[in-house]
């Protein structure tokens, strides 16, 4: 209940055996009923041994998956690295037709291969972006509402969890907020765990790698 024994599946998953166990999308009979998926460009920037720190394939497929199940046309990314999840989320976007990814990092790294992806994709797809500390950027009034948000930044317990508070109200109910990496980190974990504690909807799935990926669902307003 307190996320604690989670990490020991991080310590016994092998990617190079199982590969896709995040994405109930593709396992479950009858819950994918759309056509399409992430481009392959941005499948070729998963998580590998020459890019330890990208997001596994599983989680990327995931993301496009999830943001097609809510019709999402506005999605915020905190946390980019080199935009594998966020050219899915685009991709997604067009195949939903269109809407905007805003995609937040306190690195500006990768901000221009990203735009530019995102710019030859078109099909009515957006992306912003926004440099600087995450939860100051939430907090200043920067970003709209969103149907989906997708947190991968800083993964202490007091990073990820003043994300979360800043982020949460920006979540239009009906919609997902994302967190990767909570069977790994501990901080990710914990806050997790708040989460299903205060009695939110919040599934924890483990991902190929072992990090883990939790989603935590916005009720509806009660009529």
């Amino acid at each position: 209940m307190n996320g604690e024994k989670l990490g020991r599946f991080f310590s016994r998953a092998e990617i190079q055996d199982v590969v896709g166990w995040s994405n109930f999308f593709q396992t479950v009979p009858g819950v994918r009923v759309w056509e399409g998926g992430p481009p392959a460009y941005s499948l070729a920037l998963s998580r590998s041994p020459e890019s330890p720190l990208s997001t596994e394939l599983d989680v990327i497929n995931l993301m496009y998956d999830l943001s097609r199940f809510l019709k999402a046309r506005t999605v915020i990314e905190v946390g980019i690295y080199k935009g594998a999840c966020s050219l899915a989320i685009a991709q997604a976007l067009k195949d939903n037709g269109g809407g905007t990814v805003h995609c937040v990092d306190i690195s500006d790294a990768f901000f221009s291969p990203i735009a530019a992806a995102v710019k030859e994709l078109g099909g009515g797809v957006d992306a912003q972006f926004l440099h600087g500390d995450s939860a100051a950027i939430a907090a200043a009034g920067k970003l709209p509402n969103a149907n989906l948000i997708f947190i991968d930044a800083d993964h202490s317990y007091a990073g990820v969890r003043k994300d979360v508070d800043e982020y949460w109200p920006l979540l239009m109910p009906g919609g997902a907020l994302v967190l990767h990496d909570s069977i790994m980190w501990e901080g990710v974990r914990k806050t997790a765990a708040e989460l299903f504690a205060a009695g939110l909807p919040v599934i924890s799935l483990a991902t190929s790698g072992g990090s883990g990926v939790t989603l935590v669902f916005k009720p509806l307003a009660k009529e």
